[in-house]
Parts: C-alpha cells; sequence; structure tokens
C-alpha cells in the first residue's frame, strides 16, 4: 500500500482535501497532487440480529408474529442445530468485516447458556459488541467479560421487576443498557425513564414532535432500521429524529429481513427520504461513520482507526453513498482526525 494517501476525507460532518501520511501518522489539510482517493471513517453497524442468520426463507406474518415474544424468529431458532446458527453467525460477521464495517451492535435473545454464539461473534470480528437478555440480572456476574451491554426486547415485553434487576446488575458490571423502543406503537415513556437507556432503537412508531423531544430527554441516542421497518410495513419520517434533538445511528437489525450491509441501508435511507423530508448524503455518512464512534468514546469503548479509502477522483457523497459497491476500495488504519 502506498504510504501517502491523497484525495478528500469525511471529517467532522464534511469533506475536506488534504493527504495523510502512513510513516508519519500525519493529516495536512492542503492537496498535493492527484485527488486519487475519497477517504470515510469505517462505519459502524449499530443494531443488529445476526443470530437468525440461517433463515433462508421468507419471513412472513406482521413484526409481533416474526420476531415479537414466541414469534417465528424464535421458534426456528429452537428447531435449528446449534452448528447451523453458529455459522449463520459467523458468516454475518465476516460479511460485515470484509465490506469495510468497523464494529456492529448486536442483539443477542438467547439464554446466557448460549455462551458458544457470544464467542463466536467476537472471534469472526474483532469489532463485535454483544448485547445480551438475562433471564435474571445475577446471570451477567458470570459473563460480563463476554459481553457489552444488556438489550431488551421492548418494555412492553417485560415485567418491571425484572428489567430494574437486570439493568441494576448491568450497571454494577459496567455494561451499556439499550431496548427497542416504540418500534410500531408509542409505549411507555415512564417505564423507559426507569430504564435510563444509554440507547434506544428503532422509535420508528414515534410521530409527534413532543413524542420524539420527550424521548431526547431520556436518551440522547436512537438507532433507526429503515430497511426491517419497510419489511414490515412500517412508515417513518427520519429526519424527524435530529431535528429534536436525538443523535442518530443507522442498524440493519434482523439478516433475515436484510443483509447486514450498512451502505445498503445508507443508500436506502437517502432514496426514501428524498421526496419526504430529503436528507442530505453527508448526514447519512455521519449517522453511520462519526455518531456511533463518538457515542462509543463517550462509553470508554475504543474503537479502531479503520478508514475505508475509495478509489476515485474526488466522489461526491451522493456517489459514494448511491455507488459504494461499484468502486475499488482500500482499508487504511489512520487516526479519526481526526475525530
Amino acid at each position: 500500500m502506498e504510504q501517502i494517501i491523497n484525495g478528500t476525507f469525511f471529517i467532522k460532518g464534511e469533506f475536506i482535501e488534504g493527504w495523510y501520511d502512513l510513516s508519519s501518522k500525519k493529516f495536512h489539510q492542503d492537496l498535493e497532487g492527484r485527488k486519487k482517493y475519497t477517504c470515510i471513517p469505517a462505519p459502524v453497524n449499530a443494531h443488529t440480529h445476526i443470530g437468525d442468520s440461517f433463515v433462508n426463507t421468507e419471513p412472513r406474518g406482521t413484526l409481533e408474529e416474526v420476531v415479537g415474544p414466541g414469534g417465528l424468529k424464535y421458534r426456528m431458532q429452537d428447531k435449528e442445530s446449534p452448528g447451523s446458527i453458529l455459522n449463520g453467525i459467523r458468516r454475518s460477521a465476516r460479511y460485515m468485516k470484509r465490506n469495510g464495517t468497523a464494529s456492529f451492535f448486536d442483539y443477542r435473545e438467547v439464554g446466557m447458556s448460549k455462551t458458544a454464539q457470544f464467542k463466536a461473534m467476537k472471534r469472526s470480528h474483532e469489532g463485535a459488541l454483544i448485547f445480551c437478555r438475562p433471564d435474571a440480572g445475577s446471570e451477567l456476574d458470570s459473563i460480563s467479560d463476554l459481553v457489552d451491554g444488556v438489550g431488551i426486547s421492548a418494555v412492553s415485553d417485560i415485567e418491571m421487576d425484572l428489567a430494574m434487576d437486570i439493568i441494576q446488575n448491568a450497571r454494577r458490571n459496567d455494561l451499556m443498557v439499550s431496548t427497542h423502543f416504540s418500534e410500531n406503537r408509542v409505549e411507555d415513556f415512564g417505564m423507559l425513564s426507569e430504564f435510563d437507556p444509554d440507547f434506544v432503537v428503532h422509535c420508528s412508531g414515534l410521530k409527534k414532535d413532543k413524542e420524539f423531544q420527550d424521548l431526547s430527554e431520556i436518551s440522547e441516542y436512537a438507532v433507526i432500521c429503515p430497511r426491517s421497518n419497510r419489511f414490515f410495513g412500517i412508515e417513518a419520517d427520519y429526519s424527524r429524529y435530529e431535528e429534536n434533538g436525538l443523535n442518530v445511528m443507522i442498524g440493519t437489525d434482523n439478516v433475515m429481513v436484510a443483509t447486514p450491509d450498512i451502505f445498503q441501508e445508507m443508500e436506502f435511507l437517502f432514496r426514501i427520504q428524498k421526496n419526504r423530508s430529503r436528507m442530505e448524503p453527508e448526514e447519512i455518512l455521519k449517522y453511520a461513520c462519526e455518531t456511533p464512534v463518538r457515542f462509543l468514546k463517550e462509553q470508554g469503548i475504543k474503537t479502531g482507526n479503520n478508514w475505508i479509502c475509495i478509489e476515485g477522483e474526488n466522489l461526491s457523497p451522493y456517489t459514494i453513498i448511491t455507488g459504494y459497491s461499484g468502486y475499488r476500495k482500500i482499508y487504511s488504519e489512520m487516526p479519526r482526525i481526526l475525530s
């Protein structure tokens, strides 16, 4: 790999021309020579469920029938062999790694006895963050070194006493707390406030500005999953999240409904918002490449200095999002200038 990478770099929400010297590890804002690459920090997939990667049939039914408690996904997992599930997990984790995804936040729905799934994820992608779903808070004591947080199904799916037992034990073990919230209908804000989550997922059932504003007072960060929402017939205007004070991240959700490709997710988000409340491509890149990194830093979690350098002279943000797969990429380690 060449020692000088020159081109345009996505830094703090905008593209800046310059060049980076890999030997001295210094970035120079002025440009020398041809603009050979367009470089973006490697994106983060902020919400996945890769335990269902083995599913190869169309999951039919409503949201509740497919992924709700006792739904199709859980029945299929109960019938599938452990080896098949593990192979699917490894395949999806490696796919994200090959595609340049720096990290991913995975919700594991299985009990604590299935720690082989946690280990398979970590071994297949060093950037994997695991949010487990224990049956009791005390279970976290023995596996706190394997997981990074807890991921609660939804405030409507769990008894308050059990939820608080899990959350209090998570905090004692220095683990993050997150939950799905208001995916297809408005859920209890009071209960969510008791959870005090580090981030929430979906919130696509919220419609009023006041609801988004109430949410932003409880959690600063929200993860959106546009392709999964659309698969289940859920419509949302994703521009309203940031407008009402939320820091937005992007995830791909269940593998059986959307491949864990964060670039496909960004493109889909841009297209569905284009004739509604248009989002700038730079804004969408920020949701995937910068906001999750800021969140992790606030949590005291180190992130890799991975960048994707796309061969092409001064590619536009629009081209990066809509034509990413058509260009040759190199992967390089540079400080996030950087950030």
